[in-house]
């Protein structure tokens, strides 16, 4: 799971612009059992969105981070993920499991 979390983590990083300050990095994921999807963008005093051309996550990643968190004993299905990147390269990740989609 550290290789998945290295390569969202490493991705939004070499998609921000030098310089740039901002409170937190986000990617946004959605899955479900045929397709996988994301989006990106900083906050800081709103919401700059990291174009697709500049920010990309192998989607496969986004099932593989699925398996992991469900498999072994997990029975909390998510299918949105929400990781977010702090400037001082930490990061938190949060699961959510909405009936919308």
């Amino acid at each position: 799971m550290e290789e998945i979390f290295e390569h969202f983590g490493m991705a939004l990083q070499e998609a921000i612009p030098a310089n740039k300050t901002y409170k937190f990095a986000m990617i946004e994921l959605e899955r479900q059992p045929n397709m996988a999807g994301y989006r990106a963008y900083l906050e800081n005093d709103g919401i700059e969105y990291l174009m697709p051309d500049k920010f990309r996550i192998n989607s496969d990643s986004i099932h593989a981070l699925y398996n992991l968190t469900v498999g072994h004993g997990n029975k909390s299905e998510w299918n949105k993920a929400f990781f977010k990147l702090y400037p001082n390269k930490k990061f938190e990740i949060e699961f959510q499991y909405d009936d919308q989609l």
